[in-house]
């Protein structure tokens, strides 16, 4: 064997067993004091793994208790539902009640009292139902929705910038996105027919002419017998429509050229139409007096009432074969139609809208468009057909139900309006409900409005309820977290009964490192005593 002064490869050799020994021991020795294993240059990946780890274990804690106030949200939202719920049926009974024509005017005007009443609760329910100081049931949680130009239903764009509006949108619940609204076909007002038979061939009455003209006019009976031939005097006319109701008084005058004219009949009709939504026209003077609805839609009802000799005189109802009577009372009415509609998704299929004239309204959402002042008397559209483009933003809460920032980790909860006007079942005044004293007509058809109201509030708490199944589904899904902790702890925690073999090993090989390490040195000092003594150490 070579023997060497400057260097000793038996003796580095030994050093390098002796360090990796000793660091050996070092970790061994942190491990065991702290209970861990991840971390320094041994183990780089086992660090980054159990970072990543460590925070989705935390995530998925937050989001357990995200998921608590979740469930407390909705709930809170459905408890205000039931209440509204439960008023809304309380108010068809009512409906129901008014609806019995053997009741009195008297006792319609105290349901109607209740039903105002009732409408002013559901409006004090969903403004009031509130969560961590954010409005649930106020529309605050529903999605807005604005049209785009280019629409081809007639009037539309132009309805929405006029003020106030005449065409309204809501979006409801609707995810944000780009809808088509396509109108199949318009809705129309209730429209009384004429029935009128004029009193002889040639001798048609003009708006201008008096009721008490005697060459001119209608029949009130097969027999020829006329409305001048009556008791001169007054008489009344009561109208009623979508907006309300509403008297006139109608003047016999005594002798020709007195008292009312067609016209001034018409005109006091029109009067009132603020108050009732009905307009007095004279299309055809072989008809007679013609009354339409404001509004459009097999539940809106134009109503006229009053003496059968009255509504015969103008025109209103065709003459029979027995004479007509100043004492008996005449009702005559005239339901519109609904019209249909669509509303199409982003990539998706068309759905059929609830039509109420042309308010149209998807029951599932409570998206709606509210077409019907487009085709109020005074605009004279018949025509809606076309299409319309709307865009629709979430206002809806965003709620974070898993550990990381996509989108099926995020929830987000919409909520309709549910206040009285959104509903539908708000009258002419924000503090009164939809008119149900004025005739057993008008109640019968305020029963469908509640009726779609009802369905509303339903499709609102069933959407809610699925929503809560999803939430305390995420909570049972409790081995989630358990796999993830169980993952961090096998990457981060150490083996105490590995540490502590490897700590007697690292023992064991540093007692003979150090026994080499001391032989190693023997050599060079050899070398030293054979130049001499003055060289040895």
């Amino acid at each position: 064997m070579a023997m060497r002064i400057s260097n000793s490869p038996d003796s580095q050799d030994s050093v390098r067993t002796l360090v990796a020994a000793q660091s050996i021991f070092s970790q061994s020795m942190a491990r065991i004091s702290a209970g861990r294993r991840a971390g320094g240059p041994t183990n780089a990946t086992g660090l980054a793994a159990s970072n990543n780890l460590s925070g989705q274990t935390a995530g998925i804690d937050l989001t357990q208790a995200n998921a608590q106030d979740g469930i407390s949200l909705v709930q809170t939202a459905a408890s205000g539902l039931d209440t509204i719920q439960t008023l809304l049926q309380r108010l068809r009974k009512i409906a129901v009640q008014s609806a019995d024509q053997n009741i009195s005017a008297e006792e319609r005007q105290g349901l109607q009292a209740e039903a105002d009443q009732i409408a002013k609760e559901i409006n004090q329910s969903a403004t009031s139902t509130s969560f961590n100081a954010k409005g649930l049931l106020d529309g605050s949680l529903s999605s807005s929705a604005t049209a785009e130009a280019g629409s081809s239903i007639p009037g539309f764009n132009a309805g929405l910038t006029s003020t106030p509006p005449t065409v309204t949108l809501a979006g409801g619940t609707l995810a944000s996105g780009t809808y088509s609204v396509n109108v199949n076909s318009t809705g129309k007002p209730g429209t009384t027919s004429g029935r009128g038979t004029p009193v002889g061939p040639g001798r048609l009455p003009s708006a201008d002419s008096f009721l008490s003209d005697r060459t001119l006019g209608f029949r009130t009976d097969t027999s020829g017998a006329r409305f001048s031939w009556a008791r001169p005097g007054d008489y009344t006319l009561n109208v009623s429509g979508h907006a309300g109701s509403g008297a006139s008084t109608v003047t016999l005058g005594t002798t020709a050229n007195t008292g009312d004219t067609f016209q001034s009949v018409i005109d006091k009709v029109n009067l009132l139409s603020p108050a009732t939504g009905v307009m007095a026209s004279w299309p055809d003077a072989n008809d007679g007096i013609v009354f339409t609805n404001g509004r459009a839609g097999s539940a809106a009802a134009v109503t006229v009432s009053g003496s059968d000799l009255l509504l015969k005189g103008l025109g209103i109802v065709a003459p029979g074969n027995v004479a007509a009577s100043a004492t008996s009372i005449d009702t005559i009415s005239a339901y519109g139609t609904d019209g249909s509609a669509t509303l199409t998704p982003p990539n998706g299929q068309p759905a059929v809208l609830a039509a109420s004239g042309n308010k149209f309204t998807d029951t599932t959402s409570g998206f709606e468009a509210d077409l019907n002042a487009l085709t109020t008397p005074a605009t004279s559209a018949t025509d809606l057909n076309g299409s319309a483009t709307v865009s629709v933003v979430s206002k809806g809460a965003s709620m974070q139900i898993g550990a990381n920032p996509t989108p099926s980790n995020q929830l987000t909860l919409l909520i309709g309006d549910m206040r009285a006007a959104a509903l539908g079942i708000q009258g002419s005044a924000p503090s009164a409900a939809l008119d149900v004293s004025t005739s057993s007509t008008v109640a019968s058809s305020a029963i469908k409005t509640i009726d779609a109201a009802i369905q509303t509030v339903a499709s609102q708490s069933a959407a809610l309820n699925s929503i809560q199944g999803r939430l305390s589904a995420g909570l049972d899904n409790i081995a989630a977290t358990e796999n993830t902790a169980a993952a961090y702890t096998t990457i981060i925690d150490s083996s105490a009964a590995q540490q502590l073999t490897d700590l007697a090993t690292a023992q064991i090989r540093q007692q003979p490192a150090n026994a080499m390490q001391a032989q190693a040195n023997q050599t060079p000092q050899g070398v030293l005593r054979l130049l001499g003594e003055p060289f040895a150490v």
